[in-house]
């Protein structure tokens, strides 16, 4: 697990060039001492930023930062956030150390405690909460989305090779599949598969099962697919940290640029709520400039597009 965690900090060794679209990235809060990576918006509007280093921060719409709890990831790094609908915070740890690596659960006090053990071999990446209350991981590294119940039980929600990465379009040569994840119109997962550039669709049923998984699409442009948000209008908002850039996919397919300038290999990406519901968060992990694998300074950041339309609410 060690290795395969120390060599996944090298994804995306392979910086895809793209124009420069315009638009109105702001920047929010400049991370000097940490790459933010997980993204999870919090009850009353405040935003809550996971460093890879296993600290997540708190950050005010209006830009002011503070800590708010530090997980120890042992040579392994933190990746996903979500609340539930108790406004209890999720953190997805994927580390070296199987007696910490999983799912943890953090109360508004910042306390903190394991609440699932995952597989040792897989990567816990993002998580969404159903409507009934349950987490859905996504394992990068198993093509598997993990279901943990409230009571803490573990199963298995879904799994197929469409989830799976491809070793041969790693650069690193290692499989990095199922990434960002989220509900849409039709309550249907909506998952991306990093290395394939590639949508997929997971039906669930009335009871919360999982149903038909299919590929909405399939784009080379798309490799590096991370964050997934939806609009009220069904759009899907989809950062491509490979690309530097956050695209919009329409309900009919169609991929347009919403911008490149402002993001450096963006990751989660999340709407705000009240005043800012038609602002689009994101978070500028700058991995590759920060390892000085593409020239620039890096920008680890978490950035603002306002997109004139309200996100989707969570089940």
């Amino acid at each position: 697990m060690k290795i395969l965690l120390l060599a996944l900090m090298v994804v995306g060794l392979v910086a895809w060039s793209s124009t420069a679209a315009s638009s109105d990235v702001v920047k929010v809060a400049t991370f000097t001492a940490g790459l933010p990576e997980g993204l999870a918006v919090g009850p009353n509007g405040d935003l809550y930023v996971g460093l890879v280093s296993g600290e997540i921060r708190k950050v005010t719409p209006d830009g002011e930062v503070s800590s708010f709890v530090t997980l120890d990831p042992d040579q392994g790094f933190l990746l996903g956030l979500a609340f539930n609908q108790q406004d209890v915070l999720y953190a997805a740890l994927a580390s070296s150390n199987p007696e910490t690596h999983g799912v943890w659960e953090i109360q508004e006090d910042g306390t903190a405690q394991r609440f699932a053990a995952l597989d040792e071999q897989g990567l816990p990446n993002a998580i969404v909460v159903d409507r009934g209350g349950n987490l859905l991981v996504s394992d990068s590294f198993l093509g598997k989305i993990w279901k943990i119940t409230p009571e803490g039980e573990i199963s298995v929600w879904a799994e197929d090779d469409l989830l799976l990465g491809t070793a041969e379009e790693s650069p690193i040569g290692l499989a990095v599949g199922a990434n960002g994840m989220a509900f849409g119109k039709d309550d249907a997962l909506y998952v991306a598969n990093s290395d394939f550039g590639r949508l997929v669709r997971v039906r669930m049923h009335p009871d919360g099962s999982a149903g038909s998984i299919k590929t909405v699409l399939e784009d080379e442009g798309l490799k590096g697919a991370d964050g997934i948000a939806f609009d009220q209008k069904d759009n899907i908002y989809l950062a491509v940290n490979q690309h530097d850039k956050l695209v919009k996919i329409t309900p009919d397919e169609q991929i347009k640029t919403l911008a490149t300038d402002g993001l450096d290999y963006p990751a989660s990406i999340a709407f705000g709520v009240d005043e800012e519901e038609e602002s689009l968060y994101i978070t500028n992990l700058a991995f590759l400039r920060a390892q000085g694998l593409v020239e620039g300074t890096p920008n680890p950041s978490l950035v603002r597009l306002d997109v004139d339309v309200a996100g989707r609410p969570l089940p």
